[in-house]
């Protein structure tokens, strides 16, 4: 039986502001895919942290993806507790055969403190100060090759709405918040 919703639970689409919360989210659930390519991943969330907030910095600009997060409200500020990204495709007119995303979310506009700050590295290309978290070659070059290998994403070709990603903190896990955001 899941566990109540939490007091004052609201789901909204995300402000620059979120972005750091969301991506200490994404630090401490990474996917199987990040712990296999960074084994090490869940002793240093920090590193991973920062790396995520590049990516995501851009994407709550973004109109062609919709970010959402579950908030509550703790010490009169809202808490990020979880979040989604999605991105929708639709049959691209110019070539039939494949997608391209398309507007899926009001446009946010930039905070000040983030257009002054430099693009965080992605976690495909961590900084060199990033001591831990080299990514294993080995399994590296295995993705690659699998994905190589694999037959095309549907995404590319068929219309779509595409769960790019999905957490919720640990602490708010089974209250049904994960079920809410992928509504």
């Amino acid at each position: 039986m899941p566990k109540p919703l939490p007091s004052g639970l609201q789901i909204r689409q995300a402000l620059p502001d979120d972005v750091p919360s969301i991506a200490t989210l994404l630090s401490l659930a990474p996917d199987d895919g990040s712990i296999y390519r960074f084994p090490h991943i869940l002793e240093h969330t920090e590193e991973m942290c920062e790396m995520h907030v590049g990516w995501l910095r851009p994407g709550v600009h973004e109109p062609t993806s919709l970010i959402r997060v579950a908030v509550v409200p703790v010490d009169g500020k809202d808490q990020v507790v979880g979040f989604t990204s999605w991105t929708r495709h639709e049959t691209d007119p110019e070539e039939p055969s494949k997608t391209r995303p398309t507007k899926l979310a009001a446009e946010v506009a930039p905070a000040d403190k983030f257009e002054e700050e430099a693009p965080a590295s992605s976690a495909a290309d961590p900084p060199q100060n990033y001591r831990a978290l080299i990514p294993n070659a080995t399994h590296a070059d295995a993705i690659k090759r699998a994905r190589k290998l694999a037959p095309p994403s549907p995404v590319k070709t068929t219309p779509s709405y595409d769960l790019r990603g999905l957490a919720v903190h640990p602490d708010y896990q089974g209250h049904g918040i994960g079920t809410l955001l992928a509504r």
